[in-house]
């Protein structure tokens, strides 16, 4: 299981737009890698996707076609992990999913045990959905937790680095638009015109 520390500093799409990580065709994003995989879908159906990421982003594409279906942002994962034997039989979409496939010659557990899940941060982009997806073969599905793991923890490094930057820039404008520092500088000013 891939659980992710600390609590992540949401971006506003906005923002993500904006620093050109995030764009509507896959044409515009670097993929570093990228897999096909099947996505469970809000209605309880399994449709095929392929999942692909970048430094940023983790993307999901209908079967064929370059639009972007949906995008989690790689900073707000907050769990990256394979689903466990109770969350198998304790999730409704997937209690759905056992039943439409008791007829099925594919074993349920077998097939559900190549499932990974991806929960978002509640405040962020996704609004703190739970994704499931399901890989052909264990080792990839070994392979994509581990990956999703890794990025995202990179980008929450970067994320906090960035936001470090920031916050130490507030405290110094907060200290040069002071009214001490702006008298002190004035001062200053004053005494090496009249030396």
């Amino acid at each position: 299981v891939g659980t992710l520390n600390g609590r992540r500093t949401s971006a506003s799409l906005h923002s993500l737009r904006k620093q050109g990580s995030l764009s509507d065709t896959v044409e515009e994003i670097e993929i570093i890698s990228s897999y096909e995989m099947e996505m469970l879908m809000l209605d309880g159906t399994w449709q095929p996707r392929t999942v692909c990421w970048s430094k940023h982003l983790l993307v999901f594409l209908r079967k064929g076609d370059s639009q972007l279906a949906d995008t989690i942002p790689l900073h707000e994962i907050v769990v990256v992990s394979e689903m466990s034997e109770i969350e198998r039989h304790t999730s409704t979409e997937f209690t759905e999913y056992v039943q439409q496939r008791k007829a099925s010659t594919v074993s349920v557990d077998e097939r559900m045990s190549l499932t990974v899940q991806i929960r978002t941060l509640p405040e962020g982009y996704n609004s703190g959905r739970t994704y499931y997806v399901r890989a052909g073969e264990d080792q990839t599905r070994q392979e994509v937790v581990k990956e999703l793991c890794r990025l995202s923890s990179e980008a929450v490094r970067r994320m906090e680095a960035k936001t470090r930057f920031q916050e130490s820039q507030e405290r110094v404008g907060r200290v040069y638009h002071s009214f001490p520092f702006q008298i002190c500088t004035a001062a200053l000013m004053s005494m090496n015109f009249i030396l």
